[in-house]
């Protein structure tokens, strides 16, 4: 049966690019940056870009900026889809933040003609944004003071059970208190939202609630794993001895579905499939094998669950990986290349060992972000667009008050809006860069990408349809990658790999 084609958009990477970490491995990268044809922005974005491409393109978000010649309009509202709906969250910020370039600290919304057309709802939270934007000139000028007396007026219209925009600055105050405490040592009077908790490692890991909750109401992570499993399928062919090697430690609960596949089979039966999870946490690592073990018995298939406890993927994981001739090899890195970006030596390091593996795939799955810039304004306005388009994607698929919701957006995007705002050097932990910058990476280390099949795509778009929403829920080629994003801001790639 022939599978229908899904309708997936080309396009870029949404507007900016953020510098890569200023090592050997990325000192070739400064520039790369996907741009967006002035049409396609006309029609993706019906609200003005011309001042916010300005903002993020300088180092400062100083009022004079709005005396620059390039700056030829204000936002306009007279687009009759604009015209008496609720502005989403990234177009809040959007038109905040041009109307900080000509306004700056001073805000007056009521009496300007041209956001007549906005509700009060969204006027306010224009201004709530327009507080975090001053706060963090203010910060990047060492304005303490008066950062420390905007951001007070952030935490008292801010929200962990507000709107997206109320909780989205609720995190982003907490991340510039961070640097005002580490500066002068004065502190926020709010509690601390992303003080970690004893559950906190459970949810990073997936085997919380409130991470399976979001795993099954929202679609980007589904997308992601069930493109990944086909891309494998596919390269694999008739192949009966499979070794998968997982470099994340999760639940593994996405083996599953390739596991099911495999057992359908009519010709070629598996004589064995052999999954090896890399980590540095036995614990997590043995729960999820015995769950595979356990669906795996349910199947009948022949199947053997292997751990690798490691304390960095270099050398020791190539000594301990358990490989055998006539295996056909897969490697499977979700989310985990970003989590080596402060250590750039152990990503090569790793990268190498993948090299030097009989492998025949590697599938990567990743952040599809540019928040790794030296500059703080610059991380600080691409962080703050990201999350605004993810802050706003849960709200339409979670309640307001939705436990998980709460869960998910303080112990996972608040404490990475922490490190990736809050902190420098080492300590900022948390760093993505987009495929773009991933595909040079990789292929200077002769690494060939590999088109995505129609039957990837298709699953993908058919994800993205069984969910409510779909029509918010974008998806995109970006090359030979697919992207999953919200109302055309991208937030993962996949992608995949063959050693040349």
């Amino acid at each position: 049966m022939r599978l229908e084609t899904p309708e997936i958009n080309e396009g870029g990477n949404g507007i900016g690019a953020s510098s890569p970490p200023r090592n050997p491995l990325f000192s070739n990268y400064d520039n790369v940056q996907a741009e967006i044809p002035e049409n396609e922005k006309e029609e993706r974005y019906p609200i003005s870009l011309t001042a916010l491409e300005i903002l993020k393109s300088y180092s400062s978000l100083t009022k004079r900026l709005c005396n620059s010649s390039e700056i030829k309009e204000v936002t306009q509202l007279e687009n009759p889809t604009l015209r008496g709906r609720k502005l989403s969250t990234e177009e809040v910020i959007r038109i905040a933040g041009e109307q900080y370039l000509y306004n700056g600290e001073n805000l007056s919304l009521q009496f300007n003609p041209q956001l007549s057309n906005i509700n009060n709802e969204d006027m306010k939270n224009i201004e709530l944004i327009h507080l975090l934007l001053s706060s963090a000139e203010k910060i990047e000028n060492k304005h303490f003071d008066r950062a420390k007396s905007l951001l007070m007026v952030c935490d008292f219209k801010s929200s962990p059970i507000g709107s997206p925009i109320q909780r989205l600055v609720l995190y982003f105050a907490n991340a510039l208190w961070e640097i005002l405490e580490r500066k002068t040592g004065a502190k926020s009077q709010n509690p601390t939202t992303t003080q970690e908790t004893e559950d906190d490692e459970r949810i990073l890991m997936g085997f919380h609630p409130a991470t399976m909750a979001f795993c099954k109401v929202v679609p980007f992570m589904k997308v992601l794993q069930f493109t990944a499993i086909q891309a494998i399928l596919d390269a694999m062919g008739s192949s009966t001895r499979i070794h998968l090697i997982d470099l994340e430690v999760r639940t593994g609960m996405q083996w599953t579905v390739l596991m099911q596949s495999l057992s359908g089979r009519l010709d070629h039966p598996v004589e064995l499939l052999k999954i090896t999870m890399v980590g540095n946490s036995r614990a997590w690592m043995e729960e999820a094998g015995n769950q595979l073990l356990s669906f795996a018995q349910t199947l009948k298939l022949p199947f053997v669950f292997n751990l690798v406890v490691v304390s960095d993927m270099g050398e020791e994981m190539r000594e301990k990986l358990p490989m055998e001739d006539g295996e056909w090899v897969a490697v499977y890195a979700p989310l985990v290349l970003r989590s080596m970006l402060v250590k750039p030596h152990c990503l090569e390091n790793l990268v190498e060992v993948v090299r030097s593996l009989p492998s025949n795939i590697m599938v990567i799955t990743e952040v599809e972000g540019k928040h790794n810039s030296p500059s703080f304004v610059k991380r600080f306005i691409e962080v703050l667009f990201y999350y605004s388009a993810y802050f706003d994607s849960l709200d339409a698929f979670f309640d307001s008050n939705d436990v998980n919701r709460l869960v998910i957006e303080r112990a996972c995007m608040g404490k990475w809006i922490q490190s990736m705002v809050g902190r420098e050097g080492e300590e900022r932990k948390i760093r993505h860069v987009g495929v773009d910058v991933w595909r040079q990476f990789l292929k200077g280390l002769r690494f060939e990408e590999v088109e995505l099949s129609q039957d990837a795509l298709y699953q993908a778009s058919l994800i993205v349809k069984n969910h409510r929403n779909a029509d918010s829920c974008t998806l995109e080629m970006n090359g030979k990658a697919l992207t999953v994003g919200w109302k055309g801001t991208p937030l993962h790639s996949v992608s995949a790999w063959m050693c040349l």
